[in-house]
């Protein structure tokens, strides 16, 4: 993954991130999420920044992990990294929100349901922006054109089929 694609990547993935939470928490579960207004910080419009550099931080990961996970650039590979990353990051903040703190399981299984939805729509827009983001390379050995991207391979073992 080049620099530049992964830059751009990030900077789409941050963009759905704050539409989709925008969205989601303040029209769609405005509802549920005022059942948990008296745990709020009262001064979270101070907390702004940190909120800002906390989805950066998320898209930067995504992006990253994206690179590292995929194997052979296919949408169905690209869609299960999203619903992997959507599944970790809804048991390490949603689940251990609702253990800690006094809020309806109802209310983290929304915030578990959005965050697929915000995720595998990620993988999506990343997979994308990484096919049509490179050249597309003929295989000498065919007349298809291949634009999955590079391939990782194992490296070759004299003697080993």
């Amino acid at each position: 993954m080049s620099i530049t694609r992964c830059v751009v990547s990030v900077a789409i993935i941050f963009v759905i991130a704050m539409i989709w939470n925008g969205l989601f928490h303040m029209v769609l579960i405005a509802e549920q999420n005022a059942m948990i207004a008296d745990l709020r910080r009262p001064n979270l419009s101070e907390k702004m920044i940190l909120s800002l550099l906390i989805t950066i931080g998320m898209a930067i990961l995504f992006v990253v992990n994206y690179g590292k996970w995929l194997k052979s650039g296919t949408l169905i590979e690209s869609f299960v990294h999203g619903l992997f990353f959507a599944i970790l990051a809804g048991v390490l903040v949603n689940a251990n929100q609702y253990l800690v703190y006094p809020i309806p399981g109802m209310l983290a299984g929304l915030w578990f349901f959005g965050g697929l939805i915000e995720f595998s729509f990620c993988s999506v827009v990343v997979w994308l922006v990484q096919r049509y983001g490179k050249k597309c390379i003929t295989k000498p050995s065919s007349s298809r054109v291949s634009c999955a991207g590079p391939r990782f391979t194992r490296p070759i073992m004299v003697g080993v089929r």
